[in-house]
């Protein structure tokens, strides 16, 4: 439930509700003590005010609770894949916007969901962020720089707890190289401290696709995705790439087993539209490890298994997906999909090696 008011001079306010239970779950009540992604009864999922153009002029603001987005997601998502949702934050936002640059400059701490409390807490660090897009190019170039700091005592490994300060920046470029066909990249770097460690990391995107306009508006795409690994967790660098606060829902496989982290995804698309409101789209997923002594880093960007001599391997296996969307009317949407994982050498070789399946079936009503 949602209500918003904007003035004709670009002053508004915007509030949203929440209301996300969970039916018949194998989770126990105190499986997630310190925050849930599936519960969160009643609470306020967005509260701010903005003013666009005050007064005419290029600046502006927006403070408040608030999900923060840009170009394709891989860098700030709001992540809408599960019950609850994964990035939502309190943060004030500065912003420029003329008719050759767009910046945005902005204080944030992110939400973490309690399930029965209202009013969420943060996760106990900051984050200081810069991201633009030049404007009136042939082609949209984005750029950004964003600082996290966290001064909580994180685990650091052999070196027992310490601060993290992260300084990550890069650009993002999307365009077209021919009538139908797109490109898009993306490349971050990273340097900063991780305890007594010196964080040297980058991870990179890039894919290219064709779109038939004569058949069923079908496109065909490929792309490659890359994070860093730590090659050595004794040599004092922090070489393990930070997947920042990207929307993990598009992107790794649609059963979330991987993050932009110590990782290599070799990716084939195809989708069609057989009719105005139905698309169905089919991904193929080839993983690898970047680094075999790094860990394979889960959904939520947790490291999972580890094998600390490289000996496993460093394939993690293979992911097939396919998945449509209809929209009934203009306020009934229909998700459904299939997933099925098959487990590589690495997996096999570190514990249950099985086979995996995700089916997902959801309604969206608009209101």
């Amino acid at each position: 439930m949602e209500f918003g008011l904007k003035n004709q001079n670009g002053l508004g306010f915007f509030i949203q509700f929440q209301d996300a239970h969970i039916i018949d779950s194998d989770f126990p009540a105190d499986a997630f003590p310190k925050g849930s992604p599936y519960k969160n009864v009643f609470d306020v999922r967005q509260v701010y005010a903005e003013w666009e153009h005050i007064y005419g002029s290029p600046l502006g603001f927006k403070i408040g609770r608030q999900r923060i987005s840009y170009a394709d997601r891989r860098i700030f998502g709001p992540g809408e894949w599960g019950n609850v949702g994964r990035y939502t934050w309190d943060a004030l936002i500065v912003s420029y916007d003329n008719q050759y640059l767009k910046v945005d400059a902005f204080y944030s701490k992110r939400i973490r969901y309690k399930p029965d409390d209202f009013l969420d807490g943060h996760f106990p660090f900051h984050v200081w962020s810069i991201y633009g897009t030049l404007k009136n190019l042939p082609a949209r170039i984005d750029f950004f720089w964003v600082y996290k700091r966290d001064d909580r005592g994180i685990t650091v490994g052999e070196s027992g707890k310490g601060n993290e300060n992260r300084y990550t920046f890069g650009a993002y470029v999307n365009g077209e190289i021919l009538k139908n066909m797109d490109y898009h990249g993306t490349f971050a770097y990273q340097f900063g401290k991780w305890g007594n460690d010196d964080i040297s990391a980058y991870g990179a995107n890039v894919r290219v696709g064709y779109t038939f306009p004569s058949l069923l508006s079908g496109r065909i795409g490929v792309e490659y995705s890359y994070a860093s690994g730590d090659s050595n967790p004794k040599d004092g660098k922090k070489e393990t790439f930070d997947g920042v606060f990207g929307a993990i829902d598009l992107y790794y496989g649609r059963m979330n087993l991987f993050s932009w982290m110590n990782l290599q995804d070799y990716q084939l698309t195809f989708s069609i539209k057989p009719l105005e409101t139905l698309k169905i789209i089919s991904d193929y997923h080839w993983f690898k490890l970047s680094q075999e002594k790094d860990a394979w880093y889960y959904g939520n960007g947790k490291g999972i298994r580890r094998d600390t001599k490289g000996e496993c391997g460093s394939s993690l296996g293979t992911e097939w997906n396919i998945y449509g969307t209809y929209r009934f009317k203009n306020n009934i949407e229909f998700q459904a999909g299939y997933c099925l994982f098959f487990p590589g050498t690495f997996i096999k070789n570190t514990g249950f090696d099985g086979n995996s399946r995700y089916i997902f079936f959801q309604v969206f009503v608009l209101f």
